[in-house]
């Protein structure tokens, strides 16, 4: 009766399941390994059909990988899960080769790179524990970074717990169990980019592997890792980030990956600066090229909390002479707010500084009527 008041007669309710049998075909007997298969390919017995097709996917020079695979999975049921990892793990010689044919063993691996990302896509759609099992050791021997990115991915579809711990082995090659695909810069910056999203900045991983990112590496791989942190975050390794760039700046050794790390860098200083890191931004605010100085200004003037006593002079004289326009307005604009009575010295008469300078002594004098007298240095808010 209940039936009959829905609308929906037992004929319904049969291509209900039919159609859901269709969508949601991966989860019959998707569970099913034959160990047999994946440590000797050869060893399966299929009917002629399949045979060829899975025959085609240890040839040199494959054809039609995603059409063979397909094949596979729709004709055979019972073994698709135990034949897909088979393939993805076989690292032996091709099956059938002409007698003239040389593939060489980099040949060879470039031919089958579209079946292992066929099969790793494709694998997906298995939510099964023995399927994160031989993924894992799959990514115990692959070391080329696409793959290795694509079977981190298919992981963490799975099984996204094992897929943060493999992800930290593959972010840092210092841990102790370093995997291949750990060589790779791109692999280690998508990896640390998982860690971040998914186990966020506090868990000791994460710190590890940013550590590697900001500290150890260069280039590249260290401005990813700075672009991934929002400005304030891990404090500590963004300093210690800063004072190395710098170091290198002056040095004149830094690259040009080197010169935009640096100015990420400071651009994420958020917080308390102490004195040494004081000195170290006053440095680049005089004698840094215009992407430096300016943000290094910004960072002193708008950004940080600091209380140090800092020397003006030769910021005083960049903000007057420099050459460059914008260079002149970030460091005046800086220097506005630690000595408003030099910006109203030097500048014209009625033009905007020396207004901007009135209202700042203005504002010195209302925040602190008794002692402000203008040229002293920030307290440990930022002035205003």
């Amino acid at each position: 009766m209940s039936i009959q008041a829905t609308g929906q007669g037992p004929q319904t309710t049969g291509w209900l399941l039919l159609l859901t049998l269709l969508i949601c075909p991966y989860n019959i007997n998707a569970a099913n390994v034959d160990r047999t298969i994946i440590a000797n390919p050869e060893s399966v017995t299929l009917d002629r059909s399949s045979t060829g097709r899975w025959q085609a996917l240890f040839r040199a020079n494959p054809a039609w990988i995603t059409r063979q695979i397909a094949y596979l999975e729709t004709r055979q049921n019972e073994l698709r899960l135990s034949l897909l990892l088979a393939r993805l793990l076989y690292r032996g010689e091709p099956w059938t080769r002409r007698d003239n044919d040389s593939v060489g063993a980099w040949r060879w691996r470039q031919d089958t790179q579209e079946a292992r990302h066929a099969i790793l896509r494709s694998l997906r759609a298995y939510r099964e524990p023995v399927v994160a099992d031989h993924l894992c050791r799959y990514l115990t021997v692959e070391d080329d970074p696409s793959l290795v990115i694509s079977a981190l991915v298919t992981l963490a579809l799975i099984d996204p717990a094992t897929a943060r711990t493999w992800a930290y082995r593959l972010a840092d090659p210092r841990s102790a169990n370093p995997l291949p695909g750990s060589a790779s810069a791109s692999v280690r910056q998508q990896a640390l980019h998982f860690l971040i999203d998914t186990r966020g900045l506090d868990a000791e991983e994460t710190r590890q592997a940013l550590d590697w990112a900001l500290l150890r590496a260069a280039g590249a791989e260290r401005n990813h890792a700075l672009r991934l942190l929002a400005p304030g975050q891990a404090p500590e390794l963004t300093v210690a980030t800063v004072l190395r760039l710098a170091q290198e700046y002056r040095a004149n050794v830094a690259d040009p990956q080197g010169k935009q790390g640096l100015v990420l860098a400071i651009g994420n200083l958020r917080g308390q600066a102490d004195a040494n890191l004081v000195q170290t931004l006053m440095d680049l605010v005089v004698h840094g090229e215009r992407a430096v100085a300016t943000t290094a200004a910004t960072a002193l003037g708008t950004t940080l909390l600091w209380d140090a006593a800092v020397a003006i002079n030769d910021l005083a004289e960049r903000a007057a002479k420099d050459p460059d326009a914008v260079v002149r307005q970030s460091l005046t604009a800086f220097l506005l707010r630690l000595d408003p009575l030099s910006v109203a010295a030097d500048a014209p008469g009625n033009g905007p500084w020396a207004a901007l300078a009135e209202h700042q002594l203005l504002l010195n004098r209302w925040a602190a009527p008794a002692s402000v007298t203008g040229g002293s240095a920030p307290g440990t808010t930022t002035p205003p």
